[in-house]
Parts: structure tokens; sequence; C-alpha cells
């Protein structure tokens, strides 16, 4: 089938990855208890290091579950609303009694664009119930290799990067033992990627920066019209002269792009990553142009886990593109 992208645009606060893909591989979108492996999805459990095939399933109508009795589960949750920290059609790695393991296998030798979200945005309770707390012991190895996750908030953790794999070699992932924590809602896509993935924060451009940055532009937005930053400036935080700030506005507004220096959190935002704020009516935005007529896969990731990280309910995603017919995205 072909596809013609003549225009797209996105525009984002706080946090977004995209990449091109034909072929893509998604834990929750793929999940079913009626066969293990279930295509390149293999789920299991770690046992003195070595990962094992659950053996036994339910087709519970709301909790569709891989279990090993006594041990780790891996479920999908067929709820119409969250509970135990896990939120409708998403998939919970529970490592209350074991730990549970997800394996996929590549297909062939292609370069492959890998995108995982461990934990949620809250510490999740209930009677009985647990959720979200142990994303920090999640382990992600491809193809044997262990690679760092980073932390999005307090119970959040993430990571992007292509690799080349060949046929049957593997993306693991693990969630270690913990008892009392349990659920972890878990997001695993995988696709084929003929080119590098844009990130916002990887592709923030600190020393020498240029607007448009790449396939990326640093904006505000004022009654409904887009207008490019034009000033870029390091200034030092007010809270500690041992943190800077990079950030993109336009002349006269308030309307920031920021990264901060900080290694630790600090004023809301965790290391590495992107804060879009203001001050004013004026509203910062992140516009994403692609280069190619091509399928997209598009993260978003916006908030944290306190009201530090606040009013991402005031986020808007907007994806506009003109396409002939079959276009994909």
């Amino acid at each position: 089938m072909s596809h013609w992208c003549t225009r797209l645009f996105v525009c984002i606060v706080f946090g977004l990855t995209l990449a091109f893909a034909w072929d893509a591989w998604d834990l929750a979108d793929n999940f079913s208890v009626t066969s293990n492996p279930n295509g390149q999805w293999t789920y299991g459990y770690m046992s003195s290091g070595s990962f094992v095939t659950f053996p036994s399933s339910s087709s519970s109508s709301t909790a569709p579950t891989w279990y090993v009795s006594g041990g780790a589960e891996i479920w999908k949750s067929g709820y119409t609303s969250y509970i135990c920290g896990i939120y409708p059609s998403q998939v919970s790695v529970h490592c209350d009694d074991g730990t549970p393991s997800v394996k996929w296998t590549a297909p062939s030798d292609h370069q492959y664009y890998i995108s995982l979200i461990v934990g949620g945005n809250t510490d999740a309770s209930s009677t009985g119930c647990y959720g979200n707390g142990q994303a920090a012991n999640a382990v992600l190895l491809v193809n044997g290799n262990k690679v760092s996750l980073q932390q999005i908030n307090a119970y959040e953790y993430k990571y992007t990067g292509s690799h080349y794999l060949s046929s049957n070699q593997t993306v693991l992932l693990y969630i270690t033992k913990n008892t009392g924590a349990g659920n972890t809602q878990t997001k695993i896509t995988i696709f084929k990627t003929a080119y590098s993935p844009s990130d916002l924060a990887t592709d923030y451009v600190i020393a020498s920066p240029t607007n448009p940055n790449g396939r990326w532009t640093y904006q505000y937005i004022s009654n409904g019209q887009y207008y490019t930053d034009n000033t870029y400036e390091i200034v030092t935080s007010p809270l500690t002269s041992a943190v800077s700030c990079y950030r993109w506005s336009y002349t006269g507004t308030t309307a920031y792009i920021s990264k901060y220096s900080a290694t630790s959190f600090y004023v809301g935002i965790y290391p590495n990553m992107i804060s879009l704020v203001s001050y004013s009516a004026y509203l910062p935005a992140v516009t994403w142009t692609a280069s190619y007529s091509y399928r997209y896969y598009v993260l978003v990731n916006v908030g944290g886990s306190s009201a530090n990280d606040g009013f991402t309910s005031n986020n808007n995603l907007l994806i506009v593109f003109t396409c002939s017919l079959n276009c994909l995205i």
C-alpha cells in the first residue's frame, strides 16, 4: 500500500517522541491469553536468572492473565476505569509474588526502535490492591545487554532507543519481586524503523542552538496564532546558582521552553526532561515537522507525580496533516 503525507505538525506540552514505522508490535494491543508465545511476544517469569514461559492462563473478561501458580503474573485490564494502578486496556506486570517478565523476539535482521514506559504517575493503593510503586525495579535487556531507564517521575520510568537486532535476538523486560507493591502498568512498543527517532528532550541543543532545530520548532501561541521563538538565553536559577536554565522564548513574552542542568528532581522536572511553562496568556508550543511521506509513531508523556508538575489538564496535542487516499499515521 502506498502512503503520501504532505504535511504534519505536532504541538505538545512537555514531552514527545516520534519515529517512522511500517511494522509495530505493542504489548497491550497484541495481548492474548490463548497462546504463549503469542506472535513475537512471550509471557513468563524469571527463575534463577533464566526466563521461563508461564504455564497457565485465565480468560477472565476483566483481567485475562498469564501466571504461574503461587507466583508472578501478567494481566490486561478489561475494566472501564482506573484500578490497582492500571488504566483500562493497559497491561500490568505484577511483581508481588515473583519476578514477571515479557520477552519480544525479533522476526528478522533489522533496525528496531523500542519505546518503554513502566509505572505510572501515582502510587495507587486500596484495600489489598497496590500498583505502580515498583517501576524502579524494572530491568530492560536488549540482546542480553542492560540499558538504563530514565526516571520521569517518582513512579514512572521510560526508555526509547534504536537497536539493530538479528533474527531471534530478544528484548526482555522483567520486574524483580517486591512484596506489597504488586501491579505495575507497562507499555512496550517495538517497531521497525529506517530512520533515527526524534525525541524532544534528547534533541534539545544547549550549545549554539538554532530555531528551528532540525525537525523541531520552539514557539508560542497568542490568540490562536503560532509564532517562532526568537530569543535563546542561559539564566541562573533564582533558587540556586548551581543550576542553569537553557530556554527559548519570544521577546517580551514569558512562554518558556526550558531544559535545566540539575542532576536530580528540580522545580517539578526530572533530569534531562523538558519544561514548558508560561506565566501569562502566551502559551508555549513545540512543533515537529515531517521530512518524509511515511507512517509515524507518536509517544507523548505529560506531567508528573505531583502538583509541582502541574497543569497537565491544559495540554493539547494537535496533529494536522493533508494526505491523499490511504495515508496512515
